[in-house]
């Protein structure tokens, strides 16, 4: 016996069909489950089935059938990587006409059965086909040709637009549509002003808040200030409220003032634990060193001296050759 099918083949991806019963076909069950956000990931399917004669099967009474259903990239022909999905179902056949929900089917051997809605996304998704293989047949297994396409409903078309959108709307206090989220090419802006466009990766107008972790593999540029541990406004380029660690050298173009604290500096191994450095001519460094027998001052200079003074006069000079210089007197006070 040949399957053809005729031109009342239908397919529905709106709102499904309204019924007056629920037929289980051919055993299977129908498992209820939480729902959830998303859209079903099943299709309403139907078809009209006829013999070579034009005899609608199921005529004199219901029958079921074993159907294969497999959804191609290709219209004809084509090899296992154009298969993108299938299942089987036992289907109950009434004067020719049918329904089923694709995707509540069992897995055909080890032909792919995932989630209807990963079939329909790729940058080819705008090419797939429905097969029908009828089984058990006198003549054997029977495959329905052609494939049919299948398209989409007419409101269905809004989600070709969400694919494309450059701006995402919403109203503000006022109850006026401005833009939420809009791209320009590779960018995209939050709270970017009418007639302006983003012009970073990300690009943000307002307040931004993160409730997790943020991790930055590269640079990071601020145009106002840094406030770290607090919720108000930074006082300052960078405000910092409770303690802060860095790990490597730190370098300050400018003054370094400490209020209500005590600077700790705990050198490792022979560096200095201080070390002011003349820019000048000659270039040389004033370093404050300690080990476990002493704390010291030393001048890395072979020419300038190294002077102790009070009330802004040099009263103590140290020169490189030895030579100790007084300017007043020693006082000794003790044995």
């Amino acid at each position: 016996m040949i399957m053809k099918t005729l031109l009342t083949h239908s397919i529905r991806m709106s709102l499904p069909l309204v019924q007056v019963s629920l037929i289980l076909l051919g055993g299977l069950t129908q498992s209820l489950r939480a729902a959830d956000p998303n859209p079903p990931q099943v299709m309403t399917y139907q078809g009209f089935l006829t013999d070579s004669n034009g005899t609608a099967l199921g005529n004199a009474a219901p029958a079921n059938y074993d159907i294969v259903f497999r959804v191609w990239s290709v219209k004809e022909g084509g090899t296992s990587s154009d298969m993108l999905w299938s299942e089987q179902q036992t289907v109950t056949i009434d004067k020719g006409y049918f329904s089923v929900l694709l995707g509540e089917g069992s897995t055909v051997g080890n032909e792919p059965h995932t989630g209807l809605s990963l079939v329909f996304q790729g940058d080819q998704a705008s090419d797939r086909f429905l097969g029908i293989t009828v089984k058990g047949l006198a003549g054997g297994d029977v495959d329905i040709a052609p494939r049919l396409r299948l398209v989409s409903s007419p409101f269905s078309f809004l989600s070709s637009h969400a694919r494309t959108s450059d701006r995402i709307v919403g109203t503000n206090e006022s109850n006026q549509t401005v833009d939420v989220l809009k791209t320009s090419g590779q960018n995209v802006g939050v709270g970017i002003p009418d007639g302006q466009s983003p012009n970073a990766k990300l690009d943000v107008n307002g307040t931004t808040r993160l409730r997790s972790t943020l991790s930055v593999a590269g640079n990071s540029s601020l145009e106002q200030g840094l406030a770290v541990g607090k919720a108000g406004n930074p006082a300052a380029t960078l405000d910092v409220n409770g303690n802060a660690q860095i790990s490597g050298a730190t370098t300050v173009n400018n003054n370094v003032t400490v209020n209500g604290g005590t600077l700790n500096v705990t050198p490792s191994g022979a560096n200095p634990a201080l070390s002011l450095n003349h820019s000048g001519n000659p270039a040389y460094a004033v370093n404050v060193k300690m080990d476990a027998s002493k704390a010291a001052i030393q001048s890395t200079s072979g020419t300038s001296r190294l002077t102790l003074g009070a009330a802004n006069r040099e009263q103590l000079n140290l020169y490189p050759d030895g030579t100790i210089e007084a300017n007043g007197f020693f006082r000794v006070a003790g044995s």
